[in-house]
This record gives C-alpha cells, structure tokens and sequence, in this order.
C-alpha cells in the first residue's frame, strides 16, 4: 500500500500546538548544527603564537573580605614565569582582613611590581567594578587581566592568556575555570 506525500500531509491534523513544537523543534536543530559548525570552525583553526610575545601586563585583583585559600590563590599569580608584570590589589574599607593578606604577600614577593589600593570611591551600584575602577588609575601597562581573589592559576597563566593578543583583531580574551566546591552552599553556586 502506497500513500503519496500529499495523502498523507491531509490526514495529518495538525493543531496550532503542534506546529508551534515543530518549528521550536526545528529551530533548536538548526541553532545546534551552527554550534557544531562554530565549533568546528574555531577549534580546528591553527593558532600561531610568536613564541617570544610577553608584553607588559597588569594584573588587576580586588579584594573584599577572605576568602578560602585566599594567601595560596593570590601567590599563584605572584610565581608566574612571565617576565614584567604589576599586580594591584585593591581594596575598599581600610578594616577589610583581606589587606592583612595582602600585605603578606607584598612581604613574601619582595622582588615583584606589587600594589595595595586602598580606596573606598564608589562609581555605580557594582562595588567590585567600583574596586577595579580605582586600582585602574594606578597601571602601568596597557593590556589588564582581571581577577578575582578565588581564583588559583598555573605558572604559565600570563603566558596562556597573553598569546592570542598577538593577533591584532583579538582585543579580549577570557577563560574559563573551574569551581572546587566544598559543601552544599558552595556546590549549589557552582
């Protein structure tokens, strides 16, 4: 038994729900073959880095407060195998106990280009923008990484995050972390 196409599309009855699920059905393929595509794309270019590309870089962390591991994650950015860099920790509130910290690192790290802001100016409703904002008048380079104080890196790190500024059309570049969450509160948010 045969049934030609048009046969069969009449004795479908379709209702209006039916063909909204279509299209939102049709429109989910589509959008993930163009995140395949993308992907494809992106990651199968070749990246070619100048092997001896190390600009000046400054290294903006604010700070509010302790975090877990906060001496251990804030050394990691002060044993990078990168040759000229500034970091800047800025703080808001002179009563902050994460200038105690910091201050150990300054102590610990006498060799580096290493700053403590403390400045309580608030631009905007973001406090931690408002924290970069007022560590920023002290850089001395142009290209900033940002940072906050959880966040633990490799040795290479500034190497890693510098290269792709070699190509002239990249203006940004970010990365992606991952959460070591201990407890219920903290896995939730992660």
């Amino acid at each position: 038994m045969e049934i030609s196409a048009s046969a069969f599309l009449t004795n479908i009855n379709l209702t209006v729900i039916d063909i909204l699920i279509l299209i939102l059905c049709f429109s989910a393929t589509l959008f993930y073959c163009y995140s395949i595509y993308s992907a494809v794309v992106t990651f199968g270019e070749s990246h070619i880095y100048a092997p001896n590309f190390y600009p000046p870089i400054t290294i903006l962390k604010p700070i509010c407060g302790l975090d877990r591991d906060i001496y251990e994650n804030l050394a990691t950015f002060c044993r990078q195998e990168y040759s000229t860099y500034q970091i800047i920790f800025s703080v808001r509130s002179p009563q902050d106990p994460g200038i105690d910290v910091v201050k150990r690192i300054i102590q610990d790290f006498p060799r580096l280009d290493i700053q403590l802001i403390v400045y309580d100016r608030i631009i905007g409703t973001n406090l931690k923008v408002s924290n970069l904002a007022n560590a920023l008048s002290f850089a001395k380079y142009e290209i900033l990484v940002l940072a906050d104080s959880d966040i633990r890196v490799g040795k290479d790190y500034l190497q890693r995050v510098v290269r792709p500024l070699h190509n002239k059309n990249v203006g940004v570049v970010t990365c992606l972390y991952r959460s070591v969450a201990q407890g219920w509160v903290e896995k939730l948010e992660a």
